[in-house]
């Protein structure tokens, strides 16, 4: 099994598509676009819909398509209107989330969680009069 290619920098970014387009580069199976590492060498970290890293992704995946290389991409936040819009865009394949993200994105539920449950636990408790 032949692995592929991973573009995560400008600098890679930069070189790169030389590399995909030399006849004699061996990509393996594919390029995978690591959208979020890009933005970070850009000085926009997690900007991901920045136009430089927009225009960073783009000039890879158009060069992958001129040399048939399959191209994916990484959703942070995977949605259905966001795995169609990548495959629109002309990518092959998409990772869906990390392991990073998604930590993140349930620490940030049970922040939620905890917040409500301490603002419950503050309330007064009202103590209902026995009947006689």
């Amino acid at each position: 099994m032949r692995s592929g290619s991973e573009v995560r920098s400008r600098r890679q970014v930069e070189i790169h598509p030389t590399a995909i387009v030399h006849p004699d580069a061996e990509l393996g199976e594919g390029v995978m676009i690591g959208p979020y590492d890009i933005s970070g060498s850009l000085g926009i970290p997690g900007q991901l819909e920045h136009p430089r890293v927009r225009q960073a992704c783009a000039r890879v995946l158009e060069v992958c398509q001129r040399r048939r290389k399959p191209c994916g991409t990484q959703l942070i936040d995977p949605t259905p209107e966001g795995v169609e819009a990548v495959f629109a865009q002309g990518y092959r394949f998409v990772v869906l989330a990390s392991d990073v993200f998604l930590l993140w994105k349930w620490s940030e539920r049970m922040r939620v969680l905890i917040d409500r449950t301490r603002q419950t636990a503050r309330r007064p408790r009202t103590t209902h009069a026995r009947a006689r």
